[in-house]
């Protein structure tokens, strides 16, 4: 079809160009989600076998309302999944990433989200203001965190019950971000395995709806051993009715290119029910081309916007040289002095 290109990496495939009428007529299954519409024609694949690879380019529909919210979706014979790709703004083109082929492409636009999830985190044994109770969509519950030994540490209680979903969280996050125990988890199998039936347990004995993982610093050699136990992790949760959440950390900018270590955003987004965002603390970067919107646009061009929440810090923002951090209250209070009387 015009304006169409695919570059296969084994097999063979053929694209043929479908309306959207006929195509939903065959497959009643595949009316889009509410908040979105889809844009274009549908370009159906007649692959050699399941396993065809391939990379696909489509052409920006003309009536596209908003490019930013443009997605590439593929169907599997009964869904429509969020697919990885990025815009080539000279070939007017949505390209995807090189993936296993599915049975149909097409781009979607994504309208307002059905309802606005807003989270508040607490620590085990804390109180959450009862002013900010009926705001919040879910709470997370800290404490856990990753020993020196790959175990965890730590334990939760569970808020009293509202109008909310409630998280347990685990990290490696602290004063310092501990990259060695983490190393010392993912290198492990029998760790893991430990893990995982240590996280489930808890989660499913104390009625939470899942877990938060909150690994940073994941070792770039590391990278796919991450994803794995992060899957693994998530059949175990999904197989008792329950979710798995992962916070990505804030990744770095190298002239136009995002960097984000051992964490592989596109797998991690296919892997996870949600995913956090950590944004800049810098209060100045979110202008409209700053680096807080470059962020989201790189961020949606990897994980489906759906199921993303971005991640911003109540706490004051303290700054030494180029560099932001969280500043608990009592030290930005601090600064005021005492009062006299």
């Amino acid at each position: 079809p015009a304006g169409v290109a695919l570059a296969l990496s084994n097999g063979s495939a053929n694209i043929a160009a479908m309306s959207q009428s006929d195509f939903l007529a065959a497959n009643a299954a595949a009316q889009p989600a509410q908040n979105r519409t889809i844009s274009g024609e549908i370009y159906t694949v007649s692959a050699s076998d399941s396993n065809t690879r391939g990379q696909i380019a489509l052409p920006v529909p003309a009536d596209a309302a908003n490019l930013t919210t443009l997605d590439l979706f593929g169907w599997d014979g009964s869904a429509w999944s969020f697919i990885p790709s990025q815009v080539d703004e000279q070939s007017n083109q949505v390209v995807s990433v090189d993936r296993e082929l599915p049975q149909a492409f097409t781009l979607m636009e994504t309208g307002t989200p059905e309802e606005v999830a807003v989270t508040s985190y607490v620590s085990s044994g804390g109180k959450i203001p009862t002013a900010v109770l009926p705001l919040v969509s879910d709470v997370v519950i800290t404490g856990l965190k990753l020993n020196s030994e790959g175990a965890l540490d730590g334990e939760v209680e569970r808020q009293p019950d509202g109008a909310y979903k409630q998280w347990v969280q685990v990290s490696n996050v602290g004063p310092v971000i501990d990259q060695a125990a983490l190393s010392k988890l993912l290198g492990d199998a029998g760790l893991q395995k430990d893990q995982i039936e240590q996280l489930v347990s808890l989660a499913e004995a104390g009625g939470y709806r899942g877990i938060e993982v909150d690994y940073q610093q994941v070792p770039e050699n590391q990278s796919d051993a991450f994803s794995a136990f992060s899957r693994d992790l998530a059949g175990a949760l999904h197989a008792q009715g329950m979710q798995l959440a992962i916070t990505l950390g804030m990744p770095t900018l190298t002239g136009n290119t995002w960097h984000s270590g051992g964490q592989d955003w596109a797998a991690l987004g296919e892997i996870a029910d949600i995913i956090n965002v950590e944004l800049p603390l810098d209060p100045t970067e979110y202008g409209q081309d700053d680096e807080s919107t470059q962020l989201l646009d790189y961020v949606t061009r990897q994980v489906d916007r759906s199921k993303l929440r971005g991640l911003n810090h109540a706490a004051a923002v303290n700054r030494f040289g180029e560099t932001f951090s969280s500043l608990p209250n009592h030290e930005a209070l601090s600064n005021f002095g005492e009062l006299q009387f």
